[in-house]
């Protein structure tokens, strides 16, 4: 006879919770624009392997069993790209990974309302954007999320931040201004506020008073940086769907969830601080993640590992590490006069030739380097070919760009796809260029707005297209193996800003190779040689207005002189000009004098200064009621 059956009337089975994670394959952004135009921000390479592929192995490495990647612009691209790598088979890792499209989804509370709606969720999930770079072990926070919710079903979300080891770290990835308020015996979040980056720095920032009431202390914390990874209860896609003005997670969401306290819902903080943990959200971060990798802060996910999988005819060339942080992966031809100084990365089938100079940059696959060349802080993905003497400081330069004998780049310029920089022509500081023509609307856009890849829109007469209105209409979705898919999508005006028009790829192909295009349209095709030179392919591509060039530059960020404030300090309280004050200001600075004399102000204002010190030198809790109790 065989075994007793297991699952009869009398045993109690129970369901195993599937360890799932929600990955936003879309920034909902267009800071990297025009280059995701053409291509979407989660498959640029990122020191030569696409970024989605630094999220799926760390969550494989996590043992999660099933990936949800939610696919907006180029949809298309993301599912070929998971069908050809080895995500597809569903046997790498045990991981499975599944996709799920909307077409015309705006934002991220937008696509998390339309899983709530797809009720595919049971259980917590891991919440994280598809640009995600980290190597934690999420054991520890997945055990004390778990235990909070048994403890408390209203502990709906675990967030994780990184602590900044220095001031410039925050300046050096683009972030912006961060202050929390933390409960430090339960690490419950108690506020969240976000500066906007185009808005002047707040000199004052409220802290509500009632938070003293049931606890004894409070942490206010302005050295965390948010690592866009985050433990959600099933509640949190329940509360997006409740309120639709719900559009960015932490902006949107958790302010108001901190502000709806009488609801009962509770957010914590889990810190990151021996682990690494950033997500690539401008080009200011790309530069940073990218160095970061390179110095093997990531590790293991670092190129001479050769755990990151990429598709491809270059699949199974593995790097070699050496001396200075050099990673040159098998088939590269250097030439013995040329140097790799450090920090950098080398493609397979790429050539560099005699008496090149290459510093802290990244070389795509199949690149070809001409005779001496500098190249310093830049990154250059596949088949990019730049010409003898050509110098690059601090650029990007996209698949298929060329940059002709003795043309220079100079810090923060972006070539966009297929661009040509005409022989000895100097590319200005922070220029973007493309073989896209940009209408005048798309420049007056908000940096909150969609990469809109396939979302409905209305082409201008330049070759542009205007985004779609921002209503609330039920996005159309799919999921992975439908019909009804994104990139089947027949209506031509969803595709007029995937690429550049035909004859303009054309005409930048034919100078790409040093002759004029004599066929066709492409014949009749115009660029800006003021911007690209003579024999130059390319537009100008403006910013979003009110976008910070300088801010989110792929340039490194100039670090202020800390004592240079204090020099024009001084400078301006000592300098009263050379006719000394006027005589109708005394009657002003009495009226001054009188209140500055007053115990009460002096008292607060020693109060509020000393305050402020203590959180800016990162005094301990206890040094700080010692000073403010010396007053």
């Amino acid at each position: 006879m065989g075994g007793p059956k297991k699952g009869g009337p009398g045993e109690r089975v129970e369901a195993r919770n599937v360890l799932t994670a929600v990955l936003l394959a879309d920034s909902f952004t267009q800071r990297f624009r025009p280059i995701t135009i053409e291509r979407p921000k989660v498959l640029l390479p990122l020191v030569n392997t696409p970024m989605i592929e630094y999220t799926l192995e760390w969550l494989a490495m996590n043992k999660v069993e099933e990936t949800i990647v939610f696919c907006c612009a180029h949809a298309d691209q993301i599912k070929k790209y998971l069908a050809d790598s080895k995500w597809g088979s569903g046997g790498a890792h045990q991981m499975r990974v599944s996709t799920l499209v909307s077409t015309n989804c705006l934002s991220a509370g937008e696509a998390l309302r339309l899983i709530d709606q797809k009720d595919i969720i049971k259980n917590d999930f891991i919440l994280v954007s598809g640009d995600t770079v980290s190597n934690m072990n999420l054991a520890p926070v997945l055990e004390a999320h778990r235990a909070r919710r048994a403890a408390d079903k209203n502990a709906i979300m675990t967030m994780i931040m990184k602590a900044t080891q220095h001031a410039n770290q925050r300046l050096r990835l683009g972030d912006t201004e961060l202050l929390v308020c933390i409960d430090p015996a339960t690490k419950r979040l108690l506020k969240y506020h976000e500066q906007e980056p185009t808005r002047a720095p707040a000199s004052v920032v409220k802290v509500d008073a009632s938070f003293f009431s049931e606890r004894d202390s409070v942490q206010v914390r302005t050295d965390l940086m948010d690592s866009h990874i985050s433990i959600c209860a099933p509640e949190v896609l329940m509360l997006f769907s409740d309120n639709f003005d719900y559009q960015n997670v932490k902006r949107d969401f958790v302010t108001g969830v901190l502000s709806e306290e009488e609801l009962g819902n509770k957010l914590y903080v889990h810190e990151v601080s021996t682990e690494y943990a950033a997500h690539v959200h401008n080009l200011r971060s790309y530069d940073a993640i990218s160095r970061d990798i390179m110095q093997r802060w990531a590790f293991p996910f670092v190129p001479d590992t050769n755990v990151l999988h990429v598709p491809g005819p270059w699949t199974g060339c593995a790097y070699q590490y050496a001396r200075g942080h050099v990673y040159v992966q098998q088939q590269v031809q250097v030439a013995r006069t040329a140097t790799l100084v450090s920090d950098v990365c080398v493609g397979a089938g790429t050539s560099i030739g005699d008496n090149c100079r290459i510093s802290q940059s990244v070389i795509g696959r199949n690149c070809r380097v001409g005779k001496n060349v500098e190249i310093t802080g830049s990154y250059l993905q596949d088949n990019v070919t730049i010409q003898d003497g050509a110098v690059l400081r601090n650029a990007m330069v996209c698949e298929n760009a060329v940059v002709r004998t003795g043309a220079g780049v100079e810090a923060g310029a972006i070539l966009s796809y297929g661009v040509v920089i005409g022989p000895r022509h100097k590319v200005t500081q922070n220029m973007r260029l493309t073989l896209c023509h940009q209408n005048e609307h798309q420049a007056s856009l908000s940096d909150d707005e969609l990469e809109y890849a396939n979302a409905p829109a209305t082409v201008s007469a330049g070759g542009g297209a205007r985004p779609p209105s921002r209503g609330r209409s039920r996005p159309a979705v799919s999921e992975s193996g439908s019909d009804d898919s994104a990139g089947s999508s027949e209506d031509p005006l969803a595709q007029s800003m995937e690429k550049p028009t035909s004859a303009a790829t054309v005409a930048a192909a034919a100078l790409a190779m040093g002759r004029a295009p004599e066929s066709g349209d492409a014949s009749s095709i115009q660029f800006d040689e003021e911007l690209v030179g003579y024999g130059g392919a390319g537009y100008k591509w403006r910013p979003n207005e009110g976008f910070d060039v300088q801010r989110y530059s792929i340039a490194p960020p100039s670090i202020p002189d800390p004592f240079a404030q204090d020099s024009e300090i001084e400078a301006v309280d000592g300098g009263g000009g050379a006719g000394g004050r006027r005589e109708d200001d005394d009657e002003d600075e009495d009226e001054d004098e009188d209140e500055e004399l007053d115990p009460e102000v002096i008292f607060k204002r020693e109060v509020s200064e000393t305050f402020l010190r203590c959180v800016k030198m990162r005094f301990d809790q206890t040094n700080a009621v010692i000073d403010l109790n010396g007053l």
